[in-house]
């Protein structure tokens, strides 16, 4: 019991510290793409004059930062070891359709079989 308390007391903590690293990188304007969503998004917030569309503006931002981690781990190849990783269309398409028939949502992972070593 003592582990998991230490386990969620180190993710209180990370979490606490990544939210600090966001919103500071966010007013300084290190990422500019979302410092300028967070901003126009606030100023069309007082432009309507309407707190209700805080909720779908942060939902975006979630997706706007669930992409932002996709494209920087599985864009970028280097360390894949062959592996490709799902494509954004592929892992929408497995979400949203059935598995009805026989059409593959996924393509399988091609994997060249290396070679034994002989001794």
């Amino acid at each position: 019991f003592r582990a998991t308390m230490r386990e969620f007391n180190l993710y209180q903590q990370n979490l606490r510290f990544l939210m600090k690293v966001t919103i500071v990188d966010c007013i300084l304007w290190e990422n500019p793409l979302m410092s300028l969503y967070l901003f126009s998004t606030n100023i069309y917030c007082v432009y309507v004059n309407s707190v209700r569309l805080v909720p779908p503006f942060f939902i975006g931002w979630l997706i706007y930062l669930l992409y932002e981690n996709y494209r920087a781990n599985n864009v970028a190849i280097a360390g894949h070891l062959g592996y490709r990783p799902l494509s954004i269309m592929e892992v929408f398409l497995g979400l949203v359709r059935d598995n009805k028939g026989n059409k593959q949502h996924f393509k399988p992972i091609l994997v060249k079989k290396r070679p034994r070593k002989q001794v």
